[in-house]
């Protein structure tokens, strides 16, 4: 039978409080695991986070690379055709 909060006796038996306090550990318990797993998430962004910067630095470093390569490539003097070896 359920019983309000307000209306319940806590003092009358000890297995109450027993359960009670069971229930607590329990939420305890799994909040603790909870935490645990979130600061391992945690660590693992952080991670991630340093690899990708890492890999948007090497990306930069290649499209720079790539627009000093097309320049060189395509140096020509003004007039003169792709094909004139002149």
């Amino acid at each position: 039978m359920y019983v309000p909060l307000g209306k319940r006796d806590w003092a009358s038996g000890s297995s109450s409080r027993s359960k009670l306090e069971d229930m607590l550990a329990k939420v305890l318990q799994k909040v603790e695991s909870t935490d645990a797993v979130v600061k391992e998430m945690k660590g693992d962004f952080s991670s991630m986070i340093q690899l990708v910067d890492s890999h948007t630095t090497f990306i930069k470093q290649i499209e720079q690379q790539l627009g000093q390569l097309s320049a060189s490539l395509n140096q020509r003097n003004n007039g003169s055709l792709p094909s004139d070896t002149i």
